[in-house]
C-alpha cells in the first residue's frame, strides 16, 4: 500500500495538458530523478520541460523549460547525470548538447549549439567525475569531449569542454543508442540493423 501511495504522488492530476515523458534517470546517489517531458506533444511543440524530483518526498525541487533558457530545439533524447552527480548532460533530436547543474537545472555550458536534423545521445564516462563525456550521433559519428582548464581570471570557475576526438563508427547504418563500459574504456553503439 505504501508503494502505491508513493507512486500516486509522481502522477500529477490531470490539468488539461497533453504530452509524454521522453526520458528519466536516477541520480548516482538515488536521491533524485530527472525527467524530461514534452508537453503539448501532439501539437509538435518542442517544450522539453525538465523536472528534478526528490525521491524521498516525491516533490519537484526544480523545473525548467529548455526553450526558455537556451536556444534548444528538437526533443530531449537523453538526460544523463555525471558520475559525481553534480551535472546533467541533456541532448536532443536536433544534435544539441548542454550541461546543467543538477541541483537547480541552471545551464552551465552548451557544447553543441547548432540545430540540425541529427539525433544525438550524451553519456558521461563513468571513470571520471564529470570531466569526460561522449556524444553519439545518429549519422554514425561519436565525439569525445574533455573538460578544459580555464586560465582567465574573468572566466574562473566556468566549466568548459573541448571536443578531443571524433570518429565515424558507422557509414551505412544509423546509430540508435550508446553506452560506456563500466570501466570507461569502451563505448558500445547500437545500429539500425540491430547490431
Amino acid at each position: 500500500a505504501e508503494i502505491a501511495e508513493r507512486v500516486d504522488k509522481f502522477q500529477p492530476c490531470c490539468n488539461g495538458m497533453t504530452g509524454q515523458t521522453l526520458c528519466c534517470k536516477f541520480s548516482p546517489d538515488a536521491r533524485h530523478i530527472v525527467s524530461a517531458a514534452s508537453l503539448d506533444f501532439h501539437s509538435m511543440r518542442e517544450t522539453n520541460e525538465l523536472r528534478l524530483w526528490n525521491v524521498k518526498s516525491m516533490q519537484i525541487e526544480a523545473r525548467v523549460v529548455l526553450r526558455d533558457i537556451t536556444d534548444f530545439c528538437g526533443f530531449v533524447t537523453r538526460c544523463e547525470f555525471s558520475p559525481d552527480g553534480q551535472y546533467l548532460a541533456v541532448s536532443t533530436s536536433k544534435e544539441q548538447l548542454c550541461i546543467l547543474r543538477s541541483k537547480n537545472l541552471d545551464v552551465v555550458t552548451v557544447l553543441r549549439r547548432r540545430c540540425r536534423g541529427n539525433v544525438c545521445w550524451s553519456i558521461f564516462n563513468p571513470a571520471w567525475r564529470f570531466e569526460v563525456l561522449a556524444c553519439c550521433m545518429q549519422d554514425g559519428r561519436v565525439e569525445i569531449w574533455n573538460k578544459v582548464e580555464v586560465h582567465s581570471s574573468a572566466h574562473a570557475g566556468e566549466l568548459r569542454y573541448a571536443r578531443e576526438k571524433e570518429r565515424k563508427v558507422s557509414f551505412s547504418r544509423l546509430l540508435h543508442c550508446c553506452q560506456y563500459s563500466p570501466d570507461g574504456k569502451m563505448i558500445a553503439v547500437g545500429t539500425s540493423d540491430a547490431n
